[in-house]
């Protein structure tokens, strides 16, 4: 039985390696991708960032005709001090949303009419009403605060120094925060739940397409039929089938997290304290367990898209029951990526769910032996149940001949 199966195995990985778009989605894709995506995304943010700090920003100061000029001169002259700001004067404030939209100004600040008064007095607090589109403005923005609560603070430095107070009085208490996190866990945390949802989606593209050809595509080319009366029982024919796909979908994780890692060490401007973190973490230890993490994973996709690719009637068919299943699939992934979710006894039962906060917890090197014990055997028996659904299914000839 172990020879028939493994010789079916071979020439279902023959049959899949002759097809060059399968190779292509399965190998080079994973490969390659990750890199596209970590360097393409860098220089798309760089360049955002690098433009929106260059940007000339207009800002209009509104009603200073109707305040003392030395009340807001100070501020004037933080804003001018920025060689990144224009002044804009002049301007009418019921004319403000107009000219943001049309982009004659960026930013408007508007004095209240009473503005001096309240400065003076010190009595009440002068009100400075900021109109902006945040559009591309967001950098710019909380510069733009900055400098007004550097005008807020130079007022009350000021007022204390006339009253002979000290400013330590006002705050008796001073917080010092210390996150005892380190930065491996920290990192772990945030990368484990990126890496996991990259696996998740290389193991289940990586099983599909050799799954729906494996299947859907012998009954199509009638090749199944020629399989089903050899000496071979369906059982060895099925296992053979489910090894072929399950080799690839491993093999497509596996490359997405070398091309991801590749990526991260060709990277010119990553920070050494990031590389140092990354090094750390990818000791052989976290990256035996992280293939351990996937293994039932990837034989629970093999098994499921073998049944329904088998349930299919074409290779079309097939396809459109699978783009349902990338969504059912990713839907758990993306849920576990929010932060308020820990991974517990209870969600180490769901299946995919359990595989994002477990790679979470595996990287960030806080994974306790019993919570990846649970989540490995949990894993496993949904694989195991996955097959035996596809066993019965393959045994059907309903299902295997349906019309």
């Amino acid at each position: 039985m172990k020879m028939t199966s493994l010789t079916i195995f071979k020439k279902e990985i023959k049959d899949i390696i002759r097809d060059r778009k399968t190779l292509l989605y399965m190998i080079l894709f994973p490969i390659f991708l990750m890199p596209i995506i970590f360097f393409a995304s860098s220089i798309v943010m760089k360049t955002q960032i690098k433009k929106e700090a260059e940007k000339e920003i207009r800002i209009a100061l509104i009603n200073t005709n109707k305040t003392h000029e030395q009340e807001v001169v100070k501020l004037k002259k933080l804003f001018t001090d920025e060689k990144q700001y224009s002044i804009v004067e002049n301007i009418d404030s019921d004319n403000i949303e107009q000219l943001i939209n049309s982009d004659s100004i960026n930013i408007a600040l508007e004095f209240e009419e009473k503005f001096s008064e309240k400065i003076i007095n010190g009595n009440s607090k002068a009100l400075i009403t900021l109109s902006y589109k945040a559009k591309g403005l967001k950098l710019n923005i909380k510069k733009t605060k900055t400098i007004i609560d550097l005008y807020s603070d130079s007022i009350l430095n000021e007022r204390l120094i006339a009253m002979n107070i000290n400013k330590n009085q006002l705050s008796p208490i001073e917080i010092i925060e210390n996150d005892i996190i380190s930065q491996k866990e920290s990192f772990g945390q945030y990368a484990g739940g990126i890496l996991s949802y990259f696996l998740i989606i290389f193991c289940l593209t990586g099983a599909m397409y050799p799954g729906i050809d494996l299947g859907a595509g012998e009954k199509e080319r009638g090749t199944l039929e020629t399989l089903l009366v050899s000496p071979a029982s369906h059982l060895q024919i099925l296992l053979g089938k489910f090894f072929a796909i399950f080799t690839f979908s491993i093999l497509s994780g596996l490359l997405s997290i070398a091309g991801l890692f590749a990526s991260l060490y060709i990277f010119p401007d990553l920070p050494k304290d990031i590389l140092s973190v990354v090094s750390s973490i990818l000791e052989i230890k976290t990256v035996v367990l992280m293939i351990l993490l996937f293994i039932p994973t990837a034989a629970m996709f093999s098994a499921i898209i073998l049944t329904l690719s088998i349930y299919s009637k074409t290779y079309k068919e097939a396809q459109s029951i699978m783009s349902p299943l990338i969504f059912v699939c990713l839907i758990p992934a993306m849920l576990s990526m929010i932060p308020s979710f820990e991974l517990n006894t209870t969600n180490a039962l769901i299946p995919i769910f359990n595989i994002t906060l477990g790679a979470k917890d595996v990287l960030a090197g806080t994974i306790t032996n019993l919570l990846f014990l649970e989540i490995f055997l949990s894993s496993f028996l949904f694989a195991i149940l996955s097959l035996l659904i596809c066993k019965h299914a393959f045994k059907s000839e309903t299902v295997i001949f349906r019309s």
